[in-house]
């Protein structure tokens, strides 16, 4: 199991570049049959930790699953609606495997596992790593097989481990991407209206929807966008906008 751990990590142990590091690790990590990889290093938010927060943190290095997941709404259920994983960095957990923090068995986690369904991850794995100055390295793997060799299990989360302590001795001043909130194309597509003037009337008369649907969609993109109103959100959505 360390050799195949070592192995998997050879590679990323060698690349001074933190993305380079990562898909080196996740090609490894594919070819034992991982459907999910994310790698990240950022830096913990201050104040209460809150899903928003978090993604907000942004340094996604790597972040690769199936087709059409990310972005989906199944996806932003993981990230912002219901996320477990947040206690482990509250708590400074270094190894955790996802069925622990969300027990299948529990009714409250049906939906969790769910969406997890459209990226092909039936149990994944983490690992964390800590820093200076609230530095966090993460690696997250799915597989798509709850009955996987519990020694490739054990490899793929000790060589995630590995992974991330080594991220933390890499450059800091290496600049990392920080993650844009994560908008549907209907939230995208209300903002726009909302931009124009429209009220959560005539949105829902231009998008076919009900008036609630329309405001509901509104609200969503307002609080991913961290803005205090619909004036700030459009502000921020335009802003967002220009930068692509």
């Amino acid at each position: 199991m360390l050799r195949m751990a070592m192995d998997m990590v050879e590679d990323a142990l060698l690349a001074g570049d933190p993305v380079v590091a990562a898909s080196a690790f996740g090609d490894r990590a594919r070819r034992l049959g991982a459907t999910f990889v994310q790698v990240r290093r950022y830096r913990r938010p201050s104040g209460a930790l809150t899903s928003e927060r978090h993604w907000r943190a942004g340094g996604v290095l790597i972040r690769e699953a199936r087709e059409g997941w990310i972005g989906s709404s199944g996806f932003q259920y993981i990230c912002f609606d219901c996320n477990p994983l947040l206690d482990v960095v509250r708590q400074r957990r270094t190894r955790y495997r996802f069925s622990d923090l969300a027990p299948r068995s529990d009714r409250r986690f049906n939906t969790y596992w769910e969406a997890f369904e459209g990226a092909a991850i039936r149990e994944a794995w983490g690992a964390n790593a800590y820093g200076a100055d609230h530095t966090t390295a993460s690696v997250h793997v799915g597989v798509d097989n709850v009955t996987i060799d519990p020694t490739i299990a054990r490899a793929l989360q000790m060589a995630g481990g590995v992974l991330a302590e080594h991220l933390l001795t890499l450059d800091a001043s290496y600049p990392v991407a920080t993650a844009r909130p994560l908008l549907t194309v209907r939230e995208r597509d209300v903002l726009r209206f909302v931009a124009q003037g429209k009220t959560d009337w005539e949105i829902g008369i231009i998008l076919s929807v009900s008036e609630t649907t329309a405001r509901f969609h509104a609200d969503n993109a307002r609080r991913k966008l961290g803005a205090v109103n619909r004036a700030h959100a459009v502000a921020c959505f335009i802003a967002e906008e220009g930068a692509d």
